[in-house]
């Protein structure tokens, strides 16, 4: 809906949400897709910067190690998104045998 100061007529008023109905809006949606890309772009820059010195590279850096607070938030994330795909799961298998 237009913000528009003062009072409008109905008819005014529907012929302007008929106009801004019509306009294009920003997409707000984030697709699977997109997801997935992310996720590969992030796996990708992690093996090269964590996993691949540690197998690919006779170096006696240290390799970067996480710290308790962040090994804590990737434990919780872990359980959470484990947990959001059994519930979705469990849905998806409840709704094709449940009228």
């Amino acid at each position: 809906m237009l913000l528009v100061a003062g009072t409008i007529g109905k008819p005014f008023g529907e012929a302007l949400d008929r106009v801004h109905d019509q306009l294009p809006h920003p997409r707000t949606v984030v697709t699977w897709d997109e997801v997935a890309v992310a996720n590969t772009v992030i796996s990708l820059l992690y093996s090269r910067r964590v996993i691949g010195p540690m197998y690919f590279e006779t170096t006696t850096l240290q390799v970067a190690v996480l710290g308790r607070c962040a090994a804590v938030s990737v434990g919780v994330a872990t359980v959470g998104v484990i947990a959001v795909g059994v519930l979705a799961l469990g849905r998806l298998i409840t709704s094709q045998f449940l009228p």
